[in-house]
């Protein structure tokens, strides 16, 4: 997701996203937990968020603020179904995980 116009170009979209969200496959799973998650920290994406359909878990990565003399993701932050999260990009989306779990929808 690009929330800054600026980044937008007649050619596309230049420099990286402001968010991200991973749904893992068995295939992908460690392409996803470690190629794309050094990747995106590399480049800038301000969140990663990475879906576990398999134990319903949510994981999220943030990057830390500029002012932090480290760079870099902070230690990533893990969801049940139980929860209610919200992107630090938009406090005001609330995702009910156990809504984003329920098979039976």
């Amino acid at each position: 997701m690009i929330c800054d116009p600026a980044k937008l170009t007649r050619q596309g979209c230049t420099g990286a996203p402001d968010f991200v969200l991973e749904i893992l496959s068995p295939a992908t799973a460690f392409k996803d937990m470690e190629d794309k998650l050094h990747l995106y920290e590399r480049h800038g994406v301000r969140e990663y968020w990475i879906i576990n359909p398999g134990n319903d878990t949510l994981m999220v990565y943030s990057i830390l603020p500029a002012e932090d003399s480290a760079r870099g993701y902070r230690k990533p932050v893990l969801h049940t179904r139980d929860d209610t999260v919200s992107p630090r990009i938009f406090p005001d989306l609330s995702i009910e995980l156990s809504r984003v779990f329920d098979r039976d929808r």
